[in-house]
């Protein structure tokens, strides 16, 4: 175990070694007019709140001038453009990985979307597209420039208070932390002379983009945790609903970790090797792993299961499942009504012979189901004599002696009685 610790500590400081994304240096006193690197640029304003920055991306050619000497500080900037300037800064590594995004039409930025979305820096629309030629929003750029924190490891939970932005109302309620934390760093600062305007909505320019990786590369932000982490644990603040994939796609999954100094800081490469998928009436439980590292993640499904089961279910008759099995597919949900006859094993699962209901109502002891059922922690399992309805996956028949017993694997169960 301690090699597998130091292993993964070492796979920490490389990373922060040897990308020049995380090559930060402490801010210093330099004379920007002696050279001026913007000099030969036309178009920008020497006594501009954004010269300084400039001079510093050119200096360290994190940014170039466009054509004919300019600069074109007012300009828009991409997706695309904002995802290759951060990948340019890390040394532009090799890409082995593929989002598989439709709509990557140009060579310059296929590697940069690819290495951003691999490591957690942006994302794609969800419909198998990146959009990037979509002009980005400072709310936006601001949860690019946290992921980039975070995937340098350096500490992203300062927060500033907002209440005073008169705008602040407009911010998108998953950016909301994340200008938070922008405006605590200089990242983001107000629009306006005047008034505090944080302007979420609107569209970052060529400055602007100058100003953040400025205060980023600089090391006014912060600089990468260099502590021993000890162990790692996870979060999840997405969504509850019934279907949703646990995965390493998850954006709702926060994976920190702590170290031994007691810092504390977001991690971007960790996976889960087998996903799981929320079910109503049910808590899901993963496993993130991260180096030599490895924590559980549960997460309880908040969708009323009654109505997703009585929605997606077929209702059928032990006669039904007897007579024509092949009728239904191994794994399809039915819903069976029956009385419990065996009384149940203690522990975390129980195997339950169960009595179904005929077609007039009576119960026949020879209309056997047998019942597979996993309960959930503090849930109550059924007894003797309960009448249910139950909600399951059909299983198939199994044949015991010169009968035929339906199998079910019980997802959920309604005790009527």
């Amino acid at each position: 175990m301690v090699r597998r610790k130091i292993k993964f500590i070492a796979v920490l400081l490389i990373a922060c070694l040897c990308v020049s994304i995380l090559s930060v240096s402490a801010l210093a006193v330099e004379e920007w007019d002696d050279p001026c690197y913007s000099a030969n640029y036309k178009d920008v304003d020497k006594s501009a709140w954004y010269h300084q920055a400039v001079d510093y991306v050119l200096k360290n050619g994190i940014m170039a001038g466009t054509a004919a000497n300019t600069f074109e500080p007012t300009s828009p900037v991409t997706r695309a453009m904002a995802v290759q300037v951060l990948y340019a800064l890390a040394g532009k590594p090799e890409v082995t990985s593929d989002a598989g995004f439709t709509d990557l039409t140009a060579t310059w930025y296929k590697d940069a979307v690819n290495w951003a979305v691999a490591n957690k820096l942006a994302a794609g629309y969800g419909n198998g597209k990146f959009g990037p030629d979509d002009y980005v929003t400072r709310e936006q750029m601001a949860t690019i420039f946290q992921a980039a924190a975070n995937y340098c490891r350096i500490d992203t939970s300062r927060r500033a208070d907002l209440s005073g932005y008169e705008d602040q109302g407009q911010i998108s309620s998953w950016a909301y932390e994340k200008i938070q934390w922008a405006v605590a760093v200089g990242l983001i600062s107000s629009t306006s002379s005047d008034k505090l305007l944080v302007d979420p909505q609107g569209t970052l320019t060529r400055a602007q983009l100058a100003q953040m990786l400025y205060r980023f590369h600089s090391g006014s932000i912060g600089t990468p945790v260099a502590a021993v982490v000890e162990s790692i644990s996870a979060v999840y603040d997405g969504s509850t609903e019934h279907g949703t994939v646990l995965d390493s796609n998850n954006e709702g999954i926060k994976v920190i970790a702590k170290c031994t100094d007691g810092s504390m800081f977001y991690l971007t490469d960790w996976t889960i090797a087998t996903p799981a998928t929320l079910t109503a009436g049910k808590t899901s439980t993963v496993i993130i792993t991260c180096g030599g590292f490895s924590c559980n993640l549960s997460v309880e499904c908040t969708t009323d299961p009654a109505v997703v089961y009585e929605k997606e279910s077929v209702e059928v008759t032990y006669d039904d499942l007897v007579n024509n099995p092949d009728k239904y597919t191994s794994g399809q949900i039915i819903k069976i009504q029956g009385r419990i006859r065996t009384t149940p094993v203690t522990g975390p699962s129980g195997i339950h012979h169960m009595i179904a209901k005929d077609s007039e109502g009576n119960y026949d002891p020879e209309r056997d189901v047998l019942l597979n059922i996993t309960y959930e922690d503090g849930q109550t399992a059924l007894k003797n004599s309960q009448v249910v309805t139950i909600y399951g996956r059909f299983q198939g028949l199994n044949k015991i002696s010169a009968y035929n017993y339906p199998v079910i694997n019980v997802d959920y169960f309604v005790v009527e009685s």
